[in-house]
């Protein structure tokens, strides 16, 4: 069941009262969010359970994950006519929707990555141009309709730190390799410390200076 909300505080009388949808599908989860969020629904304890609970996985989207396996599911949804929940947006800092946070770039990869099979290329398109015009987000070009036929993807990243040349790796492994034959020119510049070898499946690595290497990279005088 979920919640008609408004926000309360900073935003008090900007945006009015948002109703969740009469009915729901998993369309309209996969392109974004309709109005329902994790704070504004009650869901049976022992559906919750029976779906794998909250995705601890995602630094985000955990309500959009939640509603698609809720319909999944095929359970039974109802607005909760007559309440109204209330969202405190008072408290100053960032927050979880600004658009370029780290926290929900790298829920999306996550749930682009676990949801993308079950787009069409429509409901993907839509749901990319979202992701792109509320957070800045580009999950990237369409998965092929024919697997089989993979393109070239050639990516070169200047990298002097381990730790984020990883974390691109992984975003690519998940989201890129199934589409692409990906070839990462890696041009490490960081001689103050030794690199282990990434483990990756389906990324084809070439480095300008090995992980092992020791030298400045010079791009220019």
């Amino acid at each position: 069941m979920a919640a008609p909300f408004e926000y309360v505080g900073e935003d008090d009388g900007r945006e009015g009262t948002r109703r969740p949808p009469a009915s729901i599908g998993m369309d309209m989860f996969l392109v974004g969010n309709p109005g329902i969020s994790n704070s504004t629904m009650s869901i049976e304890f022992s559906i919750l359970r029976n779906i794998g609970g909250w995705n601890a996985e995602l630094r985000s989207c955990t309500d959009r994950d939640a509603c698609l396996r809720l319909c999944q599911a095929s359970v039974s949804y109802a607005v909760a006519d007559g309440a109204i929940a209330q969202i405190d947006r008072q408290h100053g800092g960032s927050r979880l929707t600004d658009k370029g946070g780290l926290a929900k770039f790298i829920g999306l990869e996550v749930f682009y990555g676990q949801w993308r099979h079950a787009m069409s290329r429509s409901v993907y398109d839509a749901s990319r141009q979202r992701a792109f015009e509320l957070f800045g987000f580009d999950p990237g070009v369409a998965v092929l309709d024919e697997p089989d036929r993979k393109c070239d993807l050639v990516i070169a990243t200047i990298s002097i730190d381990p730790e984020l040349l990883n974390r691109l790796l992984w975003s690519l492994e998940r989201v890129a390799s199934p589409a692409f034959r990906v070839t990462v020119l890696v041009l490490r510049n960081n001689p103050d410390a030794r690199w282990e070898h990434p483990e990756t499946e389906h990324l084809e690595l070439r480095y300008y200076s090995p992980p092992e290497g020791r030298g400045i990279l010079k791009i220019a005088e």
